[in-house]
Order: C-alpha cells, then structure tokens, then sequence
C-alpha cells in the first residue's frame, strides 16, 4: 500500500506542478527570498504529509 501511495503522491505533484513559472506582477522569483517565501508556503503541506505517512504506518504495524 505505501508503494501505491508514493505513486500517487508522484502523481499529483506532477500534475499540480507547473512547467513553466507564471506569476503576477510584484511576484519575483528572482529575489533571495523567494525560496524562504515558497518554503514557508509550502512547510504545512510537507508537514501534515510525513504525519499522514507516519500514522498509516503505525496504524498498518498495529494491525499485525
């Protein structure tokens, strides 16, 4: 099952993520802290996902 679900988790960040960069104006992917900025952004969504992957993981080992 965690093999099935590294897939989909593959799959959906492929399909949600852009090929190319379009932003609005005043958005600035050049400056230095743009990476802290999407980083910031993005740090809930890494980590209610390790927590998900944790939980089915000892929810699966408790079931045995």
């Amino acid at each position: 099952m965690l093999n099935n679900l590294k897939e989909k988790c593959v799959l959906f960040l492929i399909c949600t993520t852009p090929l190319c960069a379009v932003a609005h104006t005043g958005h600035d992917h050049q400056s230095q802290w743009a990476f802290l900025i999407h980083l910031l952004w993005l740090a809930p969504v890494i980590i209610a996902t390790y927590i998900a992957v944790n939980f089915f993981k000892n929810k699966k080992q408790s079931n045995k």
